[in-house]
């Protein structure tokens, strides 16, 4: 009998990628790669960047840096400190979660 364990495809749900800002950290290309060499198809990126996504703006260009360097699916969470509520409805469809910052924990 082989001792070899076969899963599908496993996703993380809370990966920092740190695109853009901290690439020197990881980014989409390095986190990716690495996330497929354990057997993660899909990775779900949080908010907390340098300058964190709290606008549909930064959101638009993180994805599109994702489009670029991923080489496995992705998500995006978007973020929220209270103050961009009305950012919500703009993003709801391009985002897989919301990261609520309850404290100062965004300012890095």
């Amino acid at each position: 009998m082989s001792k070899l364990i076969r899963f599908p495809g496993l996703i993380d749900i809370h990966v920092h990628l740190r695109d853009p800002g901290q690439t020197h950290k990881e980014d989409f290309f390095t986190g990716t790669k690495a996330a497929l060499a354990g057997g993660v198809t899909t990775v779900f990126d949080m908010p907390n960047n340098n300058e964190p996504i709290l606008t549909e703006k930064l959101l638009r260009e993180k994805n599109e840096i994702a489009k670029q360097k991923a080489l496995c699916d992705y998500g995006l969470y978007f973020g929220t400190d209270g103050n961009n509520i009305n950012e919500f409805e703009n993003v709801s469809n391009k985002v897989i979660g919301l990261k609520i910052y309850l404290n100062m924990t965004k300012i890095f």
